[in-house]
């Protein structure tokens, strides 16, 4: 870009550090007649090329990124984006509005973002909590632990501990010895904790009949989607298309206003699997590109949570190949988190298959792959190969 007048150098500086933005002025002006900026139609300001705002943000000083962050933080009206800003500027730390930051990054799926605004909102009890959530849909189980351990015996504590320790940290008995130490276990929201352990470890029956019932009240939103992914945990292997048809979509709805958001992932898993087994292949693809257009732009486990359930709709539809390309996407995603539960998956099918074992599979021959069994009544994909076969042989 070559030396720049210092008013076309703060406007490209501040849109590297936050376009787009809405500026005026003669530095605009000139940037833009430089081709250095693109105003558009409702006078919103952006880099004419990204690699503008790279090179400006390698060759800026820490304190004068620090300082424009600061102007940034105090003109922009959403919350979120301040407090972005605000984590690496000259302003004064808040933490207040850390925390109202984290809770709404933790609802969009924004895990990383959620850690670090958490933390920086201090360590007051709901800035610990909220970190907890993140740390466990992070896959990072045993830091959850520490965490939610060092919170004491708050009955706030109780269901996100026993959550993690049962799924991320595969820690059956602890984590239902956490339930029954709850003094008051006349909540919903523990009856619908139970619901969800009870079909995770085997017995559908029991976990359908109890969540059904508790469905049929008026729940608050966490004890809805928690009864939500039971009801369709169970209701998938028990052939109860109908019920889990009715339970996922107020899952869904819960999910979207708690701190348990990340949760319909695991809903429609279970949603996407009953209408399999059901038969019901056509309605799979509308379901999956739903989620996968809600998290194809969120970094992170979402994203990629996303990408599997299309995988699998793609595989019950017969689309191998398709199915294939975008669960290899995925697996290479989860690399980053091993011990993710969604990543065992992904494991991509092969769009040509062969009796041999002569090339196998990346989860195959990954030497990172944790040795992980398919609870006995959760069906994995079948194998393709027998029906590719047949397709070609005709």
């Amino acid at each position: 870009m070559g030396e720049l007048p210092e008013p076309v150098r703060d406007v490209v500086d501040l849109l590297a550090l936050g376009e787009p933005l809405t500026l005026t002025g003669p530095g605009v002006e000139e940037a833009e007649a430089r081709g250095l900026v693109r105003v558009d139609e409702r006078l919103e300001a952006r880099l004419a090329h990204p690699l503008y705002g790279e090179v400006r943000v390698q060759d800026m000083g820490r304190l004068r990124a620090r300082r424009l962050r600061g102007v940034l933080a105090r003109r922009t009206d959403d919350p979120l984006r301040r407090a972005v800003l605000a984590l690496d500027s000259d302003l004064d730390p808040d933490p207040a509005g850390f925390l109202a930051a984290a809770h709404h990054a933790l609802r969009l799926s924004q895990l990383d973002l959620t850690e670090r605004l958490a933390r920086a909102a201090g360590d007051g009890f709901d800035a610990r909590l909220v970190l907890a959530y993140a740390l466990t849909w992070l896959s990072r189980g045993e830091e959850a632990e520490a965490v939610l351990a060092d919170l004491g015996d708050d009955p706030r504590v109780a269901l996100p501990r026993a959550g993690n320790l049962f799924w991320p940290l595969r820690r059956a008995a602890d984590a239902l010895a956490v339930l029954d130490a709850i003094p008051d276990q006349d909540h919903d929201v523990i009856r619908a904790m139970r619901v969800a352990f009870t079909a995770s470890l085997g017995h559908p029956r029991e976990a359908f009949a109890e969540g059904v019932r508790l469905l049929d009240r008026d729940l608050d939103d966490q004890a809805t989607v928690v009864a939500a992914l039971g009801v369709a945990a169970a209701g998938a292997v028990l052939g109860e298309v109908a019920a889990v048809r009715a339970a996922a979509p107020r899952g869904y709805r819960a999910a979207r206003s708690s701190d348990a958001v990340i949760v319909r992932f695991g809903v429609t898993d279970f949603h996407l699997l009953a209408l399999r087994l059901a038969g019901h292949v056509s309605e799979l693809g509308a379901l999956a590109a739903e989620r996968r257009a809600e998290s194809a732009d969120v970094p992170g486990p979402a994203q990629l949570m996303g990408l599997v359930l299309l995988g699998q709709a793609e595989l019950a539809a017969g689309r191998v190949r398709t199915a294939a390309r975008v669960l290899r996407e995925a697996w290479a995603g989860f690399t980053a988190i091993p011990e993710h539960e969604f990543r065992w998956r992904c494991r991509p099918p092969s769009p040509r298959p062969s009796r041999s074992a002569a090339t196998p599979t990346p989860a195959a021959c990954s030497p990172t792959t944790p040795t992980r069994r398919t609870p006995s009544w959760s069906p994995t994909p079948a194998s393709p190969g027998r029906g590719c076969r047949r397709r070609r042989a005709r």
